[in-house]
Parts: C-alpha cells; structure tokens; sequence
C-alpha cells in the first residue's frame, strides 16, 4: 500500500531503495514519512504555481501576445519575400528565398489554424494538467509536473473514498484549473502557429519539385505535403510553432545552467518560468536594432539566404513600426504640459523625474489621451520590448544635445532593455534574488512567498470577476 501510494510511482524506486536500506521498523516510518513530506511538498507547489497563474490579466496578456506574433508573422514573411526578391534580382547569395506565394498559403494556414486551434483548445481543457499535449507534448508553457501533484494519492488518502474523490475533484476543476488553461491557449496558438508554417512550407517544397503554381499537380502536391508531411517539413513547423507560443528550447551556455538552477529548491520559488520569459525577451530584441547582436541572429544573417532574409525583415519591421510610435513622444495636452505618448526609463535628473511624477508620467508606459492617463505597455509583451528600446533610444536623442553623447544611444537602449525586464512581474524572482546576495530584501521576499500563498480568492473564477470588477475594493 505504501509502494502504491509513492506518487502514481514516481518515486516507486525512490521508496523502495530507502525502504530497502531501513534496518528497523523505525526506519521503514521514517522513510514512509519523508516520501509522504515529498508527495505533500509537491501537491503544494502545483497550488503555488496554478496560484500565480490565476488572475484573468495574465490569460489576456498571454492570448494578446500569441495573437500578435501570429499577425506580425505575415508581413515579416512578405518583407523578407521583398528581400528575397531583390537579392535574386542583383544576383546575390543563394537562389532559395521566400516567395509571395508561399506567403499567402501560410496567410491561408493562419485562418485554416484558428479552426484547428479551437478544437484542440477545447479537448486539451478537457484533459487534466500535466496529460500529454495533442500537437507539442514535450515543450508547453508549464515547465512542471508532468502528471498532477494536488491528488488523494499524494495526500495519503483513499482515492475512492468520499474524501480522496472530493480531494481529486478539488485539485482538478480549483487547483490545477488555471495552468490548464494557459496550456489550452498554448496548444490553440501552436495549432496556428503549425498550420501556417506547414502551408508554407509545402507549397515552397511543391514549387522545389518544378511544378507550376495554379495547376491541379501542384494544388495536390501541396495537399499531400500538409495531410501526410514529411519528418523533416514537420520538424521545421513544429519549431516555428515554438518560436511562435515562446516555448523553444533555451540555447547556449547559459540555458542549460539556467534551467539547473532552475530545479533547485531555491530556483523553483526565484525563477518558477524560465523558458517562455526568455524566449519572449529573445523575440522582442530580435526585432530592434540591437537584434543583430543576439546569437541566433548572428547565425541567421551569416547563412544567408532565406533565414537571412526573414532576420532582417524581422529587425526592420519591428523597428519601423516602434519608430512609428516613438517618432510622436513630444506631445503636449491642451494646458501645454509635456505628455509623451510613449516612454522609456524616463530622465536620469531626479527634479525631471519628480517633475514626471508629479504629472502622473509612467516609465515604459503609452498615453491614453482618453482617460489622460499612463497605461503600462507590458500587456503587448513580446512587443513591450521593442517600444521600450526604442522609446529608450528616443529619449536619448531628443533630452541630449552633445553630438558624442548622442553616441551613446545604442547603450542605452541595452541598459534599458535590462531595466525593463527587472520590472516585470516574471523576473521579479531574479531581482529578489540579487537583492538577497546583497544582503537585503530577504524579509521581503519571504513575505511575497508566503502571501502568494494565500487561498484566499485563488480560485480562477473569482479571480476573473475581480480583474473584471471595475470598482476597486
């Protein structure tokens, strides 16, 4: 009944050495006991976790973000199909580009991919957290437990008495009901993500083949290519699905410690989400000026050809459009008072940054020239990263006179983009962390642990009527 109860066998080995090794009665209670400490521990932090998942704000930002990606991948590809285009016309590079026509069927795909998304959205909200995904099984936004810890089993009671039945009811529909629905808009915006970059896909492999856009060969290549595709033409999609939901594979030196870390005891409460915050950081500065300097970037632009083409469309559609933006930060109200419409860091003289203050001025923040007020733009994340680095730059340019300080817009658009990231909610973890390594801030940050813990109003329903309520209480 012990070996049983070892948390759906998970830890079936674990107990079963530490029973092995007892000597004595009180050696099998104790090693009973610390794998029911183990099971109970786990069950804890699944409700931790879900916890910090359940207001309804962070469902809208993480469906607004997916939607965005989704959109701004098309004229990313038509760009790049531009440069393509170009480059062939010069005699530049490689012969292989984008093309418009393969563009338009990955056009074609994302609205092929909302269909699909809402029905495996629906069946991945049937199944319980930690089941397998239908479309990505290995890398979903919930880094953890890949089968559920808030059960009857791992609290030590009868799953099929009344109690273990209401404790796996309970952990089900209250507990693990948030990061359910964080993975059933994962598997929605992958489904997306996948249909259109499959479509393209095969019709670029179709056009490979020489057969001729608009006859019926070409239309049933393609049809053959997306019902049955092969491994590699599957791989390539499901990795842009990835790119596209944040959910890649970390790479580089850094990755592989980090997630190290990660799974220690004091890394799960500092860094619970690691992945999906610095694939959406990547994805935000791969689209700024200062993208040609990340890694994966660097190694895009050196291939050359198509993934060449689409690095650049990439950093320069990103940063166009947050110019766009910024290129309007002087703007005065009707009293005359100064009200950027989009900011950065803000000034580094503390009398401008009371003056900011005093006019209700936010850092990182786009006027609302409606309400008169500030509105964060981490809501738009990934995209809240290029507006900041770009409003960073801005702000350089216009408060700075000197022509060799001017120099220094590039560094402060990076210094700006490590500020930005300290402020959101997701890292906040890593600057507790310093702040504990300086020797401060450990008060504090035990206190924010033990309050996330708090069951009072984590269930996801009243979460949404609170973030819905719009009397604050």
């Amino acid at each position: 009944e012990v070996l049983r109860a070892a948390n759906q066998g998970r830890d079936l080995k674990y107990l079963t050495k530490l029973i092995a090794d007892a000597k004595t009665p009180t050696d099998v209670a104790k090693a009973t006991k610390a794998s029911w400490l183990r099971r109970a521990g786990g069950a804890m932090y699944e409700f931790w976790i879900n916890n910090l998942l359940g207001s309804f704000g962070t469902h809208i930002k993480n469906g607004t973000g997916n939607s965005l990606t989704a959109l701004l991948a098309l004229p990313e590809h038509y760009v790049a199909a531009g440069i393509g285009g170009a480059r062939k016309m010069m005699g530049i590079g490689s012969a292989e580009r984008i093309t418009i026509g393969e563009t338009n069927a990955m056009a074609y795909g994302l609205v092929q991919g909302v269909e699909d998304g809402i029905t495996v959205f629906m069946e991945r909200l049937a199944k319980d957290q930690g089941e397998m995904g239908l479309i990505d099984p290995s890398n979903m936004k919930m880094e953890y437990f890949r089968q559920p810890q808030f059960t009857a089993t791992n609290w030590g009671a009868n799953e099929n008495s009344h109690l273990g039945r209401s404790i796996d009811f309970l952990g089900k529909w209250y507990v693990r009901l948030p990061g359910r629905f964080l993975e059933a808009e994962d598997e929605l915006f992958k489904a997306i993500g996948y249909r259109m970059e499959i479509n393209r896909l095969a019709y670029h492999q179709a056009s490979k083949e020489g057969l001729t856009p608009g006859t019926n060969a070409f239309y049933d290549r393609i049809h053959d290519l997306v019902s049955e595709p092969p491994v590699d033409l599957h791989a390539d999609a499901i990795h842009f699905a990835r790119y596209q939901t944040f959910t890649n594979d970390l790479t580089g030196n850094m990755g592989p410690a980090a997630l190290l870390f990660q799974q220690t005891p004091v890394g799960r409460f500092m860094i619970p989400f690691l992945r999906t915050p610095v694939n959406i950081l990547k994805y935000g500065l791969a689209r700024t000026p200062v993208g040609g300097f990340l890694p994966s970037v660097m190694k895009d632009l050196k291939a050359g050809g198509p993934a060449a083409d689409l690095a650049m469309a990439r950093m320069s559609m990103g940063s166009f459009i947050a110019l766009a933006f910024v290129a309007s930060s002087n703007n005065y109200d009707e009293e005359g008072r100064y009200r950027p419409k989009i900011t950065g860091a803000g000034p580094s003289d503390p009398d401008i940054a009371a003056q900011w203050r005093n006019y209700g001025i936010l850092p990182y923040s786009w006027y609302n020239e409606e309400t008169q007020t500030y509105v964060p733009y981490v809501v738009l994340e990934p995209f809240g990263t290029v507006l900041a680095t770009m409003a960073n730059g801005a702000e350089v340019l216009n408060n700075v006179h000197d022509p060799q300080d001017r120099e220094n817009v590039i560094s402060a658009m990076v210094l700006g983009i490590a500020e930005y990231t300290t402020e959101k909610s997701y890292m906040q973890g890593v600057t507790q962390m310093v702040d504990i390594l300086r020797g401060r801030g450990l008060g504090s940050t035990a206190t924010n642990i033990a309050a996330s813990y708090n069951p009072s109003g984590t269930s996801f329903f009243s979460k949404i009527s609170r973030d819905m309520d719009g009397v604050k209480r």
